[in-house]
Protein backbone atom coordinates (compact mmCIF):
# COMPACT_ATOMS: atom_id res chain seq x y z
CA UNK A 1 0.00 0.00 0.00
CA UNK A 2 1.57 3.46 -0.87
CA UNK A 3 0.54 6.68 1.44
CA UNK A 4 1.92 9.51 0.45
CA UNK A 5 5.39 8.81 0.73
CA UNK A 6 5.47 5.78 2.28
CA UNK A 7 5.30 2.57 0.85
CA UNK A 8 3.89 0.14 3.51
CA UNK A 9 4.65 -3.72 2.96
CA UNK A 10 3.02 -6.22 4.88
CA UNK A 11 4.11 -10.01 4.65
CA UNK A 12 3.86 -13.67 5.84
CA UNK A 13 6.41 -15.66 5.52
CA UNK A 14 6.25 -19.64 6.16
CA UNK A 15 6.84 -21.69 8.95
CA UNK A 16 9.89 -24.09 8.98
CA UNK A 17 9.22 -26.93 7.78
CA UNK A 18 7.12 -25.87 4.84
CA UNK A 19 7.51 -27.13 1.85
CA UNK A 20 9.53 -25.19 -0.53
CA UNK A 21 9.92 -22.31 2.35
CA UNK A 22 13.29 -20.75 0.58
CA UNK A 23 11.65 -20.48 -2.89
CA UNK A 24 8.71 -19.09 -1.51
CA UNK A 25 10.15 -16.55 0.74
CA UNK A 26 12.99 -15.53 -2.24
CA UNK A 27 10.01 -15.45 -4.83
CA UNK A 28 8.02 -12.97 -2.28
CA UNK A 29 11.32 -10.61 -1.45
CA UNK A 30 11.83 -10.38 -5.02
CA UNK A 31 8.33 -8.97 -5.52
CA UNK A 32 8.74 -6.61 -2.46
CA UNK A 33 11.87 -5.39 -4.09
CA UNK A 34 10.90 -4.99 -7.43
CA UNK A 35 8.00 -2.64 -5.55
CA UNK A 36 10.61 -0.85 -3.51
CA UNK A 37 12.43 -0.22 -7.22
CA UNK A 38 9.08 0.77 -8.66
CA UNK A 39 8.52 3.08 -5.78
CA UNK A 40 12.59 4.18 -5.37
CA UNK A 41 11.56 7.77 -3.91
CA UNK A 42 9.26 6.06 -1.21
CA UNK A 43 10.08 5.69 2.39
CA UNK A 44 9.68 1.86 3.35
CA UNK A 45 7.92 0.34 5.79
CA UNK A 46 8.01 -3.86 6.00
CA UNK A 47 5.77 -5.74 8.56
CA UNK A 48 4.79 -9.37 9.67
CA UNK A 49 5.20 -12.66 10.47
CA UNK A 50 8.50 -13.64 9.17
CA UNK A 51 8.48 -16.88 10.88
CA UNK A 52 12.89 -16.80 11.66
CA UNK A 53 14.99 -15.44 14.39
CA UNK A 54 16.87 -12.64 13.00
CA UNK A 55 19.10 -12.53 15.62
CA UNK A 56 22.16 -14.43 14.19
CA UNK A 57 23.14 -14.07 10.91
CA UNK A 58 23.80 -17.81 9.08
CA UNK A 59 20.96 -18.81 11.22
CA UNK A 60 19.41 -20.49 8.00
CA UNK A 61 18.77 -19.04 4.13
CA UNK A 62 15.93 -17.79 5.28
CA UNK A 63 17.37 -14.73 7.95
CA UNK A 64 19.78 -14.83 5.59
CA UNK A 65 17.48 -13.63 2.76
CA UNK A 66 15.83 -11.28 5.27
CA UNK A 67 18.65 -9.85 6.63
CA UNK A 68 20.20 -9.28 2.86
CA UNK A 69 16.92 -7.35 2.17
CA UNK A 70 16.98 -5.66 5.22
CA UNK A 71 20.39 -4.13 4.31
CA UNK A 72 20.33 -3.72 0.77
CA UNK A 73 17.31 -1.09 1.60
CA UNK A 74 19.03 0.64 4.37
CA UNK A 75 16.09 -0.70 6.77
CA UNK A 76 15.93 -0.70 10.49
CA UNK A 77 14.22 -2.80 13.10
CA UNK A 78 11.52 -0.60 15.01
CA UNK A 79 12.06 -2.91 18.05
CA UNK A 80 16.03 -2.01 18.08
CA UNK A 81 14.43 1.86 18.52
CA UNK A 82 12.45 0.73 21.55
CA UNK A 83 14.18 -1.70 22.89
CA UNK A 84 12.10 -2.30 26.23
CA UNK A 85 9.50 -3.62 23.79
CA UNK A 86 11.80 -6.66 22.94
CA UNK A 87 9.72 -9.53 23.75
CA UNK A 88 8.92 -12.80 22.71
CA UNK A 89 6.38 -11.92 19.59
CA UNK A 90 5.12 -15.99 19.25
CA UNK A 91 4.44 -17.91 22.67
CA UNK A 92 2.59 -21.15 22.41
CA UNK A 93 2.22 -22.15 26.04
CA UNK A 94 0.86 -25.94 25.04
CA UNK A 95 4.63 -26.22 23.90
CA UNK A 96 6.36 -24.13 26.35
CA UNK A 97 7.73 -22.18 23.43
CA UNK A 98 8.46 -18.35 22.33
CA UNK A 99 10.36 -16.66 20.20
CA UNK A 100 10.59 -13.00 18.05
CA UNK A 101 9.80 -13.75 14.65
CA UNK A 102 7.35 -10.78 14.24
CA UNK A 103 9.39 -7.67 12.92
CA UNK A 104 8.75 -4.36 11.76
CA UNK A 105 11.81 -2.55 9.27
CA UNK A 106 11.35 1.10 8.32
CA UNK A 107 13.86 2.84 6.36
CA UNK A 108 13.93 6.17 8.38
CA UNK A 109 13.78 5.74 12.64
CA UNK A 110 13.11 9.74 12.26
CA UNK A 111 8.76 8.85 11.37
CA UNK A 112 8.65 6.24 13.98
CA UNK A 113 6.86 7.05 16.81
CA UNK A 114 6.09 4.10 18.95
CA UNK A 115 6.97 0.83 18.87
CA UNK A 116 5.02 -1.92 21.38
CA UNK A 117 4.75 -5.94 21.79
CA UNK A 118 1.12 -5.80 22.92
CA UNK A 119 0.14 -8.57 25.31
CA UNK A 120 -3.36 -8.16 25.70
CA UNK A 121 -5.65 -10.15 28.31
CA UNK A 122 -7.89 -11.33 25.44
CA UNK A 123 -5.72 -13.06 22.49
CA UNK A 124 -7.21 -15.66 20.26
CA UNK A 125 -3.48 -16.15 18.30
CA UNK A 126 -0.01 -17.67 19.56
CA UNK A 127 1.36 -14.14 18.01
CA UNK A 128 1.35 -11.29 20.25
CA UNK A 129 0.19 -8.12 18.09
CA UNK A 130 2.83 -5.65 17.12
CA UNK A 131 1.27 -1.82 17.28
CA UNK A 132 3.92 0.96 15.69
CA UNK A 133 2.98 4.58 14.91
CA UNK A 134 4.41 6.44 12.18
CA UNK A 135 4.50 10.24 12.00
CA UNK A 136 3.95 11.04 8.03
CA UNK A 137 3.94 14.07 6.78
CA UNK A 138 2.38 15.41 3.05
CA UNK A 139 5.90 14.76 1.18
CA UNK A 140 3.96 15.53 -1.89
CA UNK A 141 3.13 18.96 -0.94
CA UNK A 142 6.52 19.28 1.47
CA UNK A 143 4.42 19.18 3.96
CA UNK A 144 2.36 22.09 3.56
CA UNK A 145 -1.14 22.82 2.70
CA UNK A 146 -3.45 25.98 2.31
CA UNK A 147 -5.95 27.15 5.09
CA UNK A 148 -8.68 28.74 4.68
CA UNK A 149 -6.79 32.05 4.81
CA UNK A 150 -4.80 30.71 1.97
CA UNK A 151 -1.73 30.62 4.29
CA UNK A 152 0.37 27.79 4.67
CA UNK A 153 0.40 25.36 7.60
CA UNK A 154 1.82 22.10 8.64
CA UNK A 155 0.41 19.42 8.22
CA UNK A 156 0.87 15.38 8.67
CA UNK A 157 -0.73 12.34 10.16
CA UNK A 158 0.04 9.45 12.64
CA UNK A 159 -0.53 6.43 11.38
CA UNK A 160 -1.04 3.77 13.93
CA UNK A 161 -0.99 -0.05 12.96
CA UNK A 162 -1.50 -2.96 14.61
CA UNK A 163 -0.47 -6.29 12.54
Amino acid sequence: MKVLNYLIVNVYLPYVGSVDRWLICSDIFADVQSWCDKFDACEVIVAGDFNCDLTASGADKVSDCVLGFVSANSLIRCDSLFPSSNTATYINYALNHQSYIDYVFASTSAAVNKFEVLDPDVNFSDHLPLLFSLQINDQVNNGLTRSKTNEPTKTGMVFEHRL
